[in-house]
């Protein structure tokens, strides 16, 4: 049996307990509950609570805590807080990649034909494909700027990163393509680019451009950046490869090999990103990189090859199959780099996809077609025979010259799944792709209503396991695709394409002018319900709470932070108000205006460094 008091900060149940405010309605023998609690059910027990309608307005609720008895609150699946599509009026258009800020801005990388609109931007392809460069803001729910590249070619932008108001974009283009400076000339087939692009707010612009490759064709899929730092990674065909004065020589005859190299950005117009080092991998046989990721001075490629054997630096790899996957780590010296490890995924046929790092663990996405896959002492199984492919997610933990495989999992049905994008947030592993059928995550089974729909799942990261938590779909009848993913704390941001029309949740992406579309869409994930307060933040103060037209939030100091970003989700979760303050030595006092917002139940996240902090705001 449950105990409730009013005026007590701690409600008990039969199980567990947590934080909860109990206030007195201003009518006699009502009464009003606040409480840190994800989940939220309407209740009526017995006589125990008499409710006041006229002050309930619409959704009070009884906070209930109903988990299991290790304290960890049910995994609720978010869901869409908007869509936003690129406008045609002719052609087609992909979102590739994505990269977040802390202010929800999201900027998109992929490649269109015909006319686009990017919002108020319009952009018109000079050939068979064009790239474009997009910044969309979340808290605005639409386009800010957009550029394109490229030439009559075809030309793609595949991978995006920022730093500070610096955003770097890499792709590869053919025949002669112009990035807002001089043209660019292919030396034959693709050749990769990389540009640097100013964002000044409202407008973005390029500022300087590279190329590299050879005679074959050549593309860059991942990119980095840190500080004046640079990285990318890519596959190159040619017999050689030119990177500025650097020269890489393919191992293979008509076959890829893998290129990881450093450029470093002085900053000026002009073709000013010089190339430092450059790094080749692979075999005889067809070798490819994915997916990037940096973390200080070490970097993570992810990928997959067909060679036989396929060399690492010191280490080599060996096929179990036609493809496998593969992770490697280099590590940046400065004018140079080793390679420090490199392991392999799969059994007979596995590919790498993409990588995210945070701290000593690494996560590897992708997909498998063949029977089972190996992940170190981790076999997963296909739920088919018939050749089609189930998703896989593996954890390694670096040990800094050595790895290993912690946990895998699989995902998928009885048709292909694939996995395009993982992104990683402390314990939470959030990957994106598609499926077609029914798929099943966990214990999260998704149906699908067309051709493919797309997917973002998210996995809790315990250690020495691994599981899904949630899975969501979007999507229409033809084929929707995810090729983006990009996490903001509680905030994932999503693009790729979608046949028309697609529905996101509540949000419907049409339109009558291109079959095939980009966008961008957002999901809030919910706060997880059994945090520790922050150390740093213990002694944050809100007030009034209850608050109605505005409150105060008193923010301690935090040693290294020099601000905060303040979220408000409403009971759906939804992020409906963002505030930056400055922080001083003593802290900071925050007026958070709440006009517009209706009456219930919302939570205010503080993050400041890496501290975080929820608390539960009522608004009247």
């Amino acid at each position: 049996m449950a105990r409730y008091s009013i005026g007590t900060a701690v409600l008990y149940s039969a199980r567990h307990a947590f934080a909860a405010t109990i206030v007195p309605f201003d009518s006699p023998g009502g009464v009003r509950l606040y409480g840190d609690c994800s989940l939220f059910y309407f209740m009526f027990i017995g006589n125990i609570f008499r409710l006041s309608p006229a002050n309930v307005r619409g959704f009070l609720c009884i906070l209930v805590l109903l988990v299991g008895g290790n304290g960890s609150a049910w995994a609720q699946a978010p869901v869409w807080q908007t869509a936003t599509a690129i406008d045609h009026t002719g052609g087609n258009s992909i979102v590739r990649a994505s990269a977040a800020d802390a202010f929800g801005n999201v900027y998109l990388v992929g490649d269109f034909n015909g006319t686009a609109a990017f919002g108020t931007t319009t952009l018109i392809s000079s050939g068979t494909k064009d790239a474009f460069v997009a910044k969309w803001s979340a808290t605005a729910g639409r386009f800010v700027w957009a550029l394109k590249g490229g030439g009559a070619g075809f030309d793609q932008a595949l991978a995006v990163a920022i730093t500070g108001s610096d955003v770097y974009v890499a792709g590869s283009f053919s025949n002669s393509a112009q990035f807002g400076g001089p043209n660019l000339s292919s030396a034959g087939g693709t050749d990769v680019f990389v540009a640097k692009i100013g964002d000044t707010g409202s407008t973005g612009r390029f500022i300087w451009t590279q190329r590299a490759g050879g005679t074959d064709d050549d593309y860059a899929a991942g990119i980095a950046a840190s500080g004046s730092n640079v990285y990318l990674a890519g596959s190159f065909a040619s017999s050689a490869a030119a990177f500025g004065s650097l020269s890489l020589t393919n191992a293979g005859s008509g076959s890829y090999d893998v290129f990881v190299v450093k450029l470093e950005d002085g900053g000026s117009t002009g073709n000013s990103g010089r190339f430092v080092w450059a790094g080749r991998a692979g075999g005889t046989g067809i070798d490819q990189a994915a997916g990037l990721a940096l973390q200080g001075s070490d970097l993570y490629v992810a990928g997959s090859f067909s060679s036989p054997t396929a060399g690492f630096g010191g280490t080599t790899l060996s096929n179990a199959g036609s493809t496998n996957a593969f992770v490697t780590k280099l590590t940046d010296g400065g004018t140079s780099a080793v390679f420090r490890w490199a392991q392999r995924g799969g059994t007979a046929d596995a590919t790498g996809t993409a990588v995210a790092v945070d701290g000593t663990n690494v996560y590897v996405a992708g997909y498998f077609s063949s029977a089972s896959a190996d992940f170190g002492n981790t076999t997963l199984l296909n739920a088919n025979t018939d050749g089609s492919s189930d998703v896989f997610v593996a954890k390694l933990t670096d040990a800094g010259s050595t790895s290993t495989f912690t946990w895998a999992e699989r995902a998928g049905g009885v048709s292909s799944d694939a996995v395009d994008a993982v992104a990683v947030n402390g314990s939470a592993v959030y990957v994106a792709g598609s499926f077609q059928g029914a798929a099943r995550f966990g214990t999260t089974n998704l149906s699908n209503t067309g051709a493919t729909d797309l997917f973002v799942a998210r996995l809790t990261d315990a250690g020495s396991t691994g599981s899904f938590g949630w899975a969501v779909r979007a999507g229409g009848t033809t084929f929707d695709f995810a090729h983006g993913l990009a996490v903001n704390g509680t905030d994932v941001y999503v693009s790729g394409s979608v046949g028309l029309p697609a529905r996101f949740g509540n949000f419907t992406v049409s339109g009558t002018g291109a079959p095939i579309i980009g966008y961008v869409a957002q999901l809030s994930d919910l706060v997880p319900l059994a945090t520790e307060p922050s150390a740093a933040l213990a002694g944050l103060g809100l007030y009034p709470n209850p608050a109605h037209a505005r409150t105060t939030v008193q923010i301690p100091p935090v040693p290294g932070a020099g601000q905060a970003t303040l979220l408000l989700f409403d009971a759906l979760g939804r992020t409906v108000l963002t505030q930056l303050v400055r922080l001083s030595a003593g802290g900071a006092a925050a007026d958070v205006p709440l006009l517009g917002l209706a009456p219930g139940i919302y939570r205010l996240q503080v993050r400041a460094g890496n501290q975080r902090l929820t608390r539960s705001l009522a608004i009247e």
